[in-house]
């Protein structure tokens, strides 16, 4: 099966593919594919030796001074940017590695290091990454062409400049940012748990001196500001998410934050085994599965990045923090073959039935693994492919007859539109809300999915604001007599007060109360438009004069 094989390939040496085993195999690999794991390895001392920026961890200029030659030699490859400016105004700096990079269709691989200080590891695999995605293009590595034709790499080597830098000039074991935090004596947020998906919760602190503090608020800081902009920018493109850490030699993806399984679960699990068995090829390196950190949920939960992983990259605390610069290559050279073995596998086979069904919420989805069970393998013979058409297309056939006639299907030419009201992203999806497109209550193929909500949940994250319910009623019943009656919201409303952080959140439900419904006479145009406007003209002159915040007035009328 194509799932249970892997190429792995050298600078210089022929590409070969070793079967895949499950992770707790006793099974040892022959005889051959030990000789030709020993010549990578006497490869990969030459490499090391050969090259001398990955002799010692390099300080945060270093590595920009690195990045700019590595953009400056292959300027047709690799792009350079600086995604923002940290708390002391250093460049978060990040490269774009890829064939024609930049192509609007082109899937993106982000990768990052560096988020905590101390990790110095992290940052020398990041740069190690680039580095070996570069060299392996440019020497013919038909895998890395490959995947430089299908996908953009984006790498961020130090997410944390700042703490990297405090770390080399005054100490060795900080973590967090450089943040100056109001009436507190200690320093620094951990960017990790700064994030806005479940931000606060479990793992995290709000006591400012702990090393795990999450901030004052969901992003109040600019290194995680500019990594979710490139995210955010960038996630109808983004196909998967690796950050680097250290130390522990874990291999994890979500969810940690709640014992329910993402829906992605199995195809995560898949991909990731394929990422460790690359890796443990290299030097028998063993990684362990667990539950990630922050970022991991925000970039799996809420910009819904496919395949998310964390490394906790060497070792199992022998060294800890402090690992030696010697192992700086050895710990790149298996972390570059985790993730290109990831990347081709997410290339080659992502449209598995986990992904499609957990993600793009097809509800039929299948994959054949086809004949045979490896007497031939891939090389089947050329008279078993009208047999396996005829059988596979019967199977089809079936399947097809079967949803048609009993599952009631319905096409997107049949039914049409999304209730904007269900369609923002704070439990989207959730009670009141339908994933039938045929329903007046369908809340689209995923939240934010309709240029509308789009539109006002942009406008109230840039203004936020806040009402006075009872002085608009009040005014409102003035002019005309009518009275309202308190109730409960949309999903918008949800959204706006509980992820915008809204305090003071309505929905107006206008006339009548039933004697006309939605078809209102015209007549009553200018009636309803004036007690409205009465109700929030007075609900933002009461904001202004007894709430003393300069702000705007948000009020859904639906």
């Amino acid at each position: 099966m194509l799932i249970n094989r892997i190429l792995l390939t050298t600078p210089g040496l022929k590409s070969y593919a070793v079967r895949l085993t499950p992770m707790n195999s006793s099974s040892t690999c022959d005889h051959s594919l030990k000789t030709e794991k020993k010549m990578i390895k006497d490869k990969i001392r030459q490499f090391a030796a050969s090259d001398s920026f990955f002799d010692e961890f390099r300080r945060n200029g270093d590595i920009e001074k690195f990045l700019r030659e590595k953009h400056s030699e292959n300027t047709k490859l690799v792009g350079l940017m600086s995604i923002g400016t940290s708390i002391e105004h250093r460049d978060i700096m990040a490269v774009k590695i890829g064939v024609d990079h930049g192509r609007a269709n082109k899937s993106i691989i982000y990768i990052d290091g560096g988020t905590h200080a101390r990790e110095w590891a992290a940052v020398s695999t990041a740069c190690y990454i680039i580095d070996r995605l570069i060299d392996d293009y440019n020497a013919g590595d038909k895998v890395v062409t490959y995947l430089l034709n299908r996908f953009d790499f984006y790498v961020v080597p130090v997410v944390n400049p700042d703490g990297y830098e405090y770390s080399h000039t005054t100490d060795r074991m900080w973590r967090k940012n450089k943040a100056i935090l109001k009436g507190s004596k200690c320093l620094g947020t951990d960017l990790n748990r700064n994030y806005g998906f479940h931000w606060g919760g479990e793992g995290s602190s709000r006591d400012p001196c702990e090393e795990n503090y999450s901030g004052p608020k969901a992003f109040s800081e600019p290194e995680s500001r500019a990594v979710s902009s490139l995210i955010l920018d960038n996630k109808h493109r983004l196909m998967a998410y690796i950050t680097l850490h250290s130390y522990g030699q874990w291999f994890l993806y979500p969810w940690g934050w709640t014992e329910a399984d993402s829906p992605n679960k199995k195809e995560l699990k898949r991909v990731a085994d394929i990422g460790h068995m690359a890796l443990n090829s290299v030097y028998g390196t063993t990684y362990k599965l667990g539950s990630p950190g922050q970022i991991m949920y925000w970039a799996h939960g809420f910009a819904h990045i496919p395949y998310v992983y964390c490394l906790e990259m060497r070792d199992e605390g022998q060294h800890g923090f402090l690992l030696p610069a010697k192992d700086i290559i050895p710990v790149g050279n298996e972390t570059y073959a985790a993730v290109k073995a990831m990347a081709r596998e997410i290339a080659l086979t992502r449209r598995v039935k986990n992904w499609a069904h957990g993600f793009a919420h097809i509800p039929y989805v299948y994959c054949l693994e086809m004949r045979d069970e490896g007497q031939h393998g891939f090389l089947l013979p050329a008279k078993d492919i009208i047999p396996v058409g005829n059988k596979t297309y019967a199977a089809v056939k079936t399947m097809a007859r079967e949803i048609a006639l009993t599952r009631r299907v319905k096409s997107a030419d049949q039914c049409l539109g999304t209730n904007l009201n269900r369609n923002y992203g704070f439990h989207w999806g959730g009670e009141g809300s339908s994933r039938d497109p045929c329903e007046e209550n369908y809340s689209g193929p995923k939240a934010f999915s309709e240029p509308e909500s789009r539109a006002v949940s942009s406008l109230i994250l840039n203004t936020k604001h806040q009402t006075c319910a009872d002085i608009g009623h009040k005014v409102l019943n003035s002019l005309y007599g009518t009275t309202y009656k308190l109730g409960s919201p949309g999903q918008i409303m949800y959204w706006a007060h509980k992820f915008a952080h809204i305090p003071y959140v309505y929905c107006l439900e206008m006339r009548d109360e039933g004697q006309h419904g939605f078809l209102l006479p015209a007549a009553d145009i200018i009636p309803v438009g004036n007690e409205t406007y009465a109700a929030v003209k007075a609900m933002a002159q009461e904001i202004a004069l007894t709430r003393r915040v300069k702000s705007n007035v948000s009020v859904k009328i639906g």
